[in-house]
């Protein structure tokens, strides 16, 4: 699965689930702004695929995908990532 049918299939779940707030206030830039990222730092778009879904413990057990509902924790995320790529602690 690309990034882009990533995207297009978390926004519909979203959607779906009744949270429409979200798509008023940037977060499906943020979204698409965070899997370029995952997929750039992580290798491919699979890996990053896994790393958004799975829990992270640096996030308090929140899975990164779940996690950009601000702009402060979609930051907090390219930070995260960015200590993934560059090997800092995370």
């Amino acid at each position: 699965m690309g990034k882009g049918e990533f995207v297009m299939r978390k926004l519909k779940r979203h959607r779906r689930s009744g949270r429409p707030a979200h798509f008023g206030s940037g977060w499906p830039y943020r979204l698409a702004r965070t899997v370029e990222l995952a997929g750039e730092y992580l290798g491919d778009a699979e890996r990053a695929r896994r790393w958004l879904k799975r829990p992270n413990r640096t996030l308090g057990g929140i899975a990164p995908a779940d996690a950009m509902d601000t702009e402060l924790r979609a930051r907090t995320l390219e930070n995260l990532l960015g200590r993934i790529a560059y090997g800092g602690i995370s």
